[in-house]
């Protein structure tokens, strides 16, 4: 090993040894920190990102109450509620598809009610499967779409069937109905009609009245506009005595009133159709006795007034419910609308043409509204769903961003605390292995200081000889030849000529061969060559003890006799350590 070698193995156990009491003072100690720490670093977007709501007002409950006073907090409370997991997905799509469709955003709802439709949950369940076909079938009924309607009927009607739900039933058949009546096919549509109204009659539908209601005002309107009148005034009939019934109808404090108000107005003009004037005029002075004269419903009882010629009385209806939208309401309506041209109407009638022509632009500039709210509506839902998608799109790959710092982080938090781990199992390895050494130094500089095998004082020869007397053995050519052993040993340290051969030595001492053996055998327990290579390792120690900065471990292997290969394995094999470490424990113990 040259001097720069040297120096460069000293500069990198100085690094490992300084980074291992770094990291023992400021992390070790502080460990549970730095893992606490980097965990809510993991964390971060969910504990920062969101402003803070309470959790009283994070349930479905509170997006219905708030969808139509205060859309966009509902929206944030849903969102947060899909943050915290604290409704399952599919349940968060179908609230937030009816807050668009609540809204008039019906192809965002429908985005949402299909991704709600395509969850396991929805279709592995009979009764959520079935909410959400007769949600998608109102949202197709609003957009026109008759084809996929007519699929979600068909479905809702299979799984009814299947399930025996007569109320899941009638909405299927009353849609089909309806669909079939603008289709021209008016014959099978009242049929379909009056068998879903006998179906919700014998339900047990949560939203039974409702329904019911809904289903009859609808045949009432279409039995009036195809004339059906005779059966126009059963269905009327019909619809009374399911409100006057006990039992399956709900008390809603004002609902009842408006029930029958509605009521006498759909009679009077159903009787004034069939001449039967005399009971026509008795309910209309039933409704008009119920007053609330802004009532939006009121344009029912508006083709009996017109039969009769009151232009008046329509005048003054529609003039109050004229001043009561534009004060509390939205003025661009089809409601507007209907009370305009009643207005118009009303005066042509009487003869008034200028205020009618008033009235008939105002009616033509109110649709052209119409149509552009429409359109600009459509506009901005067409924006919304593309800004939601891309909306979307963006949170898939923050959450993939995310997840990937998250598996980084901790990924680097494990391979932090195993390093850790590593840098103080190597440094107590290494200190370990240090004592090691330096115990095993110890032992190898006393095992150098007895000085063994009759090497380098004759007061040893002479210990050595008095053994041999004592086991009888000895003979004076014996002790000669010990004698003359130990002086080219100690004296001219034959052993260090690397080319010494057992021949050689033989020679010198003027013996043989087995008399050689046989004197290292009794003396040293070695052969030749363990014997010479235990002299030079001997003095290699004292070397290495000594050597200076500009000299290496091959100077020290030629100065002792050895190759450097050998030197290195039975210098290793003997001590237990390279040569190299046993100068850097030494020279560090001085």
């Amino acid at each position: 090993m040259d001097i720069s070698t040297k120096g460069r193995a000293k500069v990198k156990r100085k690094i490992i040894i300084c980074i291992y009491l770094f990291l023992e003072k400021y992390l070790m100690k502080n460990l549970i920190t730095v893992i606490f720490s980097l965990f809510l670093l993991c964390l971060h977007p969910q504990l920062y990102g969101q402003d803070i709501l309470p959790d009283s007002l994070l349930t479905k409950d509170h997006v219905y109450k708030l969808t139509y006073t205060d859309t966009q907090k509902a929206k944030q409370i849903l969102d947060l509620m899909r943050q915290k997991e604290t409704i399952p997905q599919f349940l968060a799509d179908i609230v937030e598809g009816d807050l668009y469709f609540n809204t008039g955003k019906y192809r965002q709802a429908l985005i949402y009610y299909k991704k709600a439709m395509d969850s396991d949950s929805v279709r592995n369940n009979s009764l959520h499967y079935m909410d959400q076909l007769q949600r998608l079938i109102s949202c197709y009924d609003v957009l026109n779409n008759v084809q996929e309607k007519t699929v979600c009927i068909n479905l809702l009607m299979e799984k009814a069937n299947e399930c025996n739900d007569e109320g899941m039933e009638s909405i299927a058949n009353f849609n089909m109905g309806k669909t079939l009546y603008y289709q021209e096919d008016k014959e099978r549509a009242y049929e379909y009609i009056n068998k879903a109204i006998a179906s919700m009659k014998r339900s047990t539908y949560k939203n039974k009245y409702d329904h019911i209601r809904y289903e009859y005002n609808s045949l009432l309107i279409m039995q009036k506009r195809d004339k059906l009148y005779e059966q126009a005034l059963q269905t009327i009939d019909s619809l009374q005595a399911y409100l006057l019934s006990e039992g399956d109808v709900p008390f809603i404090e004002g609902l009842n009133k408006l029930e029958e108000k509605n009521l006498y107005a759909h009679k009077a003009v159903v009787l004034f159709r069939l001449k039967r004037e005399s009971e026509a005029a008795q309910y209309y002075r039933k409704w008009k006795s119920m007053g609330v004269e802004s009532d939006k419903d009121n344009y029912l009882i508006m083709p009996y007034l017109f039969g009769n010629e009151m232009y008046d009385d329509i005048i003054e209806l529609n003039s109050k419910q004229e001043q009561f939208i534009t004060q509390y309401q939205d003025t661009i309506s089809y409601y507007m609308v209907a009370v305009k041209r009643q207005l118009a109407k009303a005066y042509w009638e009487k003869g008034n043409f200028k205020k009618s022509a008033f009235y008939f632009e105002q009616l033509a500039t109110l649709g052209d509204s119409i149509n552009v709210r429409k359109q600009r509506n459509a506009a901005i839902e067409y924006a919304t769903i593309y800004e939601t998608q891309e909306k979307e799109n963006q949170i898939q790959i923050q959450k993939s961003t995310l997840q990937r710092r998250n598996i980084l982080l901790l990924s680097t938090t494990f391979i932090v605390i195993l390093l850790l781990f590593i840098v103080f199992a190597t440094y107590s390895n290494m200190q370990k292995a240090r004592k090691q050494n330096q115990a095993m130094i110890r032992q190898i500089k006393e095992m150098q200081s007895i000085k063994n095998e009759c090497i380098y004082t004759e007061n040893n020869s002479e210990n050595i000889n008095k053994k041999l007397e004592e086991q009888s053995v000895i003979k004076p050519i014996t002790r000669d030849l010990h004698m003359e052993l130990c002086r080219l040993m100690n004296e001219e340290k034959i052993y260090l000529n690397p080319k010494l051969t057992r021949d050689e030595l033989v020679l010198r001492l003027n013996t043989n061969k087995n008399t050689l053996t046989d004197l290292l055998k009794k003396n040293t327990g070695l052969g030749f060559s363990e014997y010479i290579n235990s002299l030079r390792l001997n003095d290699s120690l004292r070397l290495l003890d000594n050597m200076s900065p500009n000299d290496n471990i091959e100077y020290i292997a030629e100065q002792v006799g050895f190759s450097k290969s050998t030197f290195y394995r039975l210098f290793k094999d003997r001590y237990g350590m390279t040569p190299s470490e046993y100068r850097n424990l030494s020279q560090n113990n001085k």
